[in-house]
Order: C-alpha cells, then sequence, then structure tokens
C-alpha cells in the first residue's frame, strides 16, 4: 500500500501545498492550532508525522518547536524543506518513513501530530506509545481524521 500513497504524493507535491488553501483545510488549521495552543507545551519537541508540504512545521518552528518532519513522500519532504526555508526556518530533522513504523525516531521526538497518515488514531498510539515508554517522556498524540 505504501508505495502507492508514496507515488501519489510524489508525482506532484504542489498539489498538496495549493489543497491547503481550500477553505474546510484552512478551518482545520485554524482548529488544530488552537487545540495546540491549548494542550501542547509551549516549547518541546515535536514529530510532524505525515507533514506533507510543512504548513504545520512552518507554524510550529516559528512558535519555536524542534520540528522534525516525517513524510513517506520525498518529494513532499523536499518542498516541505523549500518552504521551511522560504520562511527563514529549517527544521530539526526530516525523515523518510511510513507512520506505521516510526522506530527510526530519535527518542527525544515524542510529541506528535498526525494527518490523514493513518486509518486509526488507535494504530498511530500504538506506534508512539512504546517509544515513549522506553523513554519514560510524556507523549501528546493529537490526530485528525
Amino acid at each position: 500500500m505504501s508505495g502507492s500513497v508514496q507515488d501519489f504524493y510524489d508525482r506532484d507535491p504542489s498539489v498538496e501545498w495549493k489543497q491547503l488553501g481550500t477553505l474546510y483545510s484552512r478551518i482545520e488549521f485554524q482548529s488544530t492550532l488552537r487545540l495546540i495552543n491549548k494542550y501542547f507545551p509551549k516549547s518541546g519537541s515535536i514529530v510532524d508525522i505525515g507533514g506533507g508540504p510543512g504548513r504545520y512545521a512552518i507554524e510550529l518552528s516559528r512558535r519555536e518547536y524542534k520540528v522534525a518532519l516525517v513524510d513517506l513522500s520525498l518529494a513532499n519532504i523536499a518542498l516541505a524543506e523549500r518552504n521551511l526555508a522560504a520562511h527563514g526556518l529549517k527544521p530539526e530533522s526530516v525523515f523518510a518513513a511510513d507512520a506505521r513504523n516510526l522506530s527510526t525516531l530519535p527518542s527525544h521526538f515524542l510529541t506528535a501530530r498526525s494527518l490523514w497518515s493513518l486509518s486509526t488514531t488507535s494504530s498511530l498510539w500504538q506506534t508512539v506509545t512504546p517509544r515513549s515508554k522506553r523513554s519514560n517522556e510524556s507523549c501528546i498524540l493529537a490526530a485528525s481524521p
């Protein structure tokens, strides 16, 4: 499955970036930022799982979080790095990875925001929770449908 998903996003990552300008996407973005403001610590490390072209990585980096961007698509990762650079920002780390296997991530990146990457929140929770237990660090999981 991941090959076909990766191929889809690798074809033209600018489509994903342009889609972020739709009314629904703007509402989703503002709603998610409201939740981040309310529930996330004011600083720390965040793994942006399924970070795509970097929209959240840009905003979170502006807020001085240490952001690791994870995406299945190498083209999306490249676009995210360009988008961040255009704002004078740079992610802490960038990883090409399938959200269903985050074992390659450093243990200090445990706060996670995931959009669209997995079919269920419980799948992501099963991926992140063991890492949090091993490192004895807290983990905040925020997922959108």
